[in-house]
């Protein structure tokens, strides 16, 4: 099986000014543009986490639309069954996969482990 992967979009709609190199505001851009041009012989699409740009001091409603815009990106652009592994961006700023799943319009395929010392897998 061929598929397509990628990562890291940090959808916002503008760039961190203190992560300079993050191109926020293109994310959904170059998502298109990875997504349209898959060729023939690719039979899924994986996408890995941080799809959206955590902002700490903005609200959950800001975070909840910045995943719907990204998964209308996605589902806009392949017709291919598309899986979500949400990354600690999406999963810190709004704490439920359902909730990505439903936002993105993805099924996400990952679980969230917290350890006993503090820390999180994904």
């Amino acid at each position: 099986m061929k598929f397509r992967y990628f990562t890291d979009a940090h959808h916002a709609p503008e760039r961190d000014p203190r992560r300079i190199y993050r191109y926020s505001e293109n994310a959904l851009e170059l998502t298109k543009q990875c997504l349209t041009t898959a060729t023939p012989d690719i039979e899924r699409i994986i996408f890995g986490g941080d799809a959206i740009q955590l902002e700490w001091h903005k609200g959950h409603e800001y975070h909840q639309g910045l995943m719907r815009d990204f998964g209308k990106a996605v589902r806009d652009n392949t017709h291919l069954p598309t899986h979500f592994i949400a990354g600690n961006h999406d999963y810190d700023s709004l704490k439920d996969l359902a909730e990505i799943e439903r936002l993105s319009g993805m099924p996400c395929g990952n679980a969230i482990v917290d350890t006993p010392d503090g820390h999180r897998l994904i």
